[in-house]
């Protein structure tokens, strides 16, 4: 199954994100806390397939911060290392 693995390696412990729902229209908006690994699918893994934003917020520092990315026949395992960084992205093809 496609789709955008997300944890959290940075010094933002409340972080939250949310994946928008442009390629899976029964994918959620909610905004959800990210866990600092990927073991448990529930907690980590957006099921998508193609083009869609993902997006960090931390409420206390009032940061925000969004990227585009193409999950098409792949799983992508996403890192977040803070706002000021770029994002790590290792892609797994099917």
């Amino acid at each position: 199954m496609s789709g955008i693995k997300i944890r959290n390696h940075s010094k933002y412990p409340n972080l939250r994100a949310f994946v928008s729902k442009f390629s899976n229209d029964k994918g959620s908006h909610e905004w959800f806390p990210v866990p600092a690994e990927f073991d448990d699918d529930e907690e980590s893994f957006w099921a998508r397939e193609g083009w869609d934003c993902v997006v960090f917020d931390d409420e206390e520092s009032k940061q925000r911060r969004e990227w585009y990315l193409d999950s098409s026949n792949a799983v992508l395992e996403v890192t977040f290392f803070g706002f000021d960084e770029e994002l790590g992205v290792d892609k797994h093809t099917e």
